[in-house]
């Protein structure tokens, strides 16, 4: 909402304020910007007009500046924004600094998270090996095991998920991929 007394921002450190607005709706030109004590007389944005910052990547916020163009490519997205006016000098008006955060907000499974944990690292590796060694207290997603998609879970498995893991290699079968768009 444009009324700046409508989205109050939580002051997380000193001088440093956030907002995150949850299951916002794809959309291709969110227009955005920070005001201050819930009037416009001192607001923060963009250098030039559709100013559109990179998601999780601090920017210089101009005083006064123009709106920010936020876009949301996933379905449904979390959105924080950031303005850390620590540094920033009344006199000069500059030194504030905003970070746009755009994170998808529906939860997906990768091809080779074995743990489940979110993420492709060693430790899915190594739970793989364990699971495939019987070990009684692990269990996996086999979905997320059979890396190669050849339905079977086996060391070629651990082998694909070593080699995405350590990057640059060829033969890491589906791992990274969503565990919904395998055919």
């Amino acid at each position: 909402a444009w009324d700046p007394t409508a989205n109050e921002m939580e002051q997380v450190a000193d001088k440093v304020y956030e907002i995150t607005y949850h299951n916002v709706p794809e959309f291709d030109n969110y227009q955005v910007k920070f005001a201050a004590n819930g009037t416009w007389a001192d607001s923060w944005g963009g250098a030039e007009e559709n100013f559109t910052p990179e998601s999780g990547v601090a920017f210089d916020a101009v005083y006064n500046g123009q709106n920010l163009t936020v876009n949301v490519p996933y379905e449904l997205a979390d959105v924080t924004l950031r303005i850390d006016l620590s540094n920033f000098n009344y006199a000069t008006k500059t030194g504030a600094v905003a970070t746009v955060t755009v994170t998808d907000a529906v939860p997906k499974t990768y091809i080779g998270d074995v743990n489940g944990d979110g993420k492709i690292d060693a430790n899915d590796v190594t739970t793989l090996q364990m699971f495939i060694a019987k070990y009684a207290d692990v269990t996996v997603n086999e979905a997320v095991a059979d890396v190669d998609g050849n339905g079977k879970i086996n060391v070629l498995d651990v082998t694909a998920i070593q080699k995405y893991v350590a990057g640059g290699f060829d033969g890491t079968g589906n791992a990274g991929k969503v565990l919904e768009n395998i055919a």
